[in-house]
């Protein structure tokens, strides 16, 4: 996929990151590169860091809009993932009780204890 050597132009880099979606694989190939080539350049390039980061943020909000539109719909897996995600602050959490019967020994050693 490139060449050694060879360098690949960091808009072209953006470019493929935004038709890729955000799929580092996919643009790579686009770009002509590896994933780890944009990998490596997004630790040094702030443009191509944000197109990723910005490419993930328009993924994340598509399926926040799937998932309303199944809510929506009544579908019961997304009417619970939503309260259980978005409703916690409204007391939609599941919690967990441990009941636990016997006995505790605590144990304090006069080194350990502050007098």
């Amino acid at each position: 996929m490139g060449l050694p050597g060879v360098r690949i132009d960091n808009d072209r880099v953006v470019d493929a990151i935004i038709k890729a979606r955000g799929n580092l694989t996919y643009a790579a190939k686009l770009a002509g590169c590896t994933r780890q080539a944009i990998c490596k350049k997004a630790k040094r390039v702030q443009k191509i860091a944000d197109a990723i980061e910005e490419a993930r943020e328009i993924t994340l909000d598509n399926a926040e809009s799937a998932l309303h539109q199944a809510a929506l719909k009544g579908e019961g897996w997304a009417v619970m993932f939503t309260l259980r995600t978005i409703g916690r602050n409204r007391g939609y959490v599941e919690k967990t009780e441990t009941e636990v019967s016997g006995g505790i020994t605590i144990r304090i050693d006069k080194e350990d204890a502050a007098l």
